[in-house]
């Protein structure tokens, strides 16, 4: 049975290797995958020692996929929008929301038929 666990412990051992190491040791760690099957280490490599591919045993790889079939897929967040100084522009409503407490003093003592009638002309109603 696959252990998760133990899987993430190796990987944080081992480290990301640069791709011309993962690719001179190929040819040693194919061996290894064939004497030891899915005890054998995976590889991690990638650019600039950041993790890109994993190149691991054929059988450790089945049972990956047989464990990935039990998990419903969850498609990943895109990342935040990074943040920028510059103030957004504030939407319509927000700029009406913003104004209320003047808009409230405008219209203390209009009644509603006046209220009605500024805001049917606004709108071209």
């Amino acid at each position: 049975m696959l252990n998760i666990a133990q899987l993430r412990l190796i990987l944080a051992e081992d480290g990301v290797q640069a791709t011309s190491i993962a690719r001179a040791e190929l040819t040693t760690r194919v061996a290894e995958y064939k004497t030891l099957g899915t005890e054998a280490r995976p590889i991690v490599f990638g650019s600039h020692r950041k993790p890109q591919a994993v190149i691991l045993p054929y059988d450790l790889f089945t049972e990956l996929l047989d464990v990935a079939e039990g998990v419903p897929h969850i498609p990943k967040q895109p990342e935040p929008a990074k943040r920028s100084r510059k103030k957004a522009e504030m939407t319509e409503s927000e700029k009406i929301v913003q104004d209320l407490p003047a808009l409230e003093k405008e219209h203390i003592g209009q009644s509603t038929q006046e209220l009605l009638d500024q805001i049917m002309a606004k709108w071209k109603l």
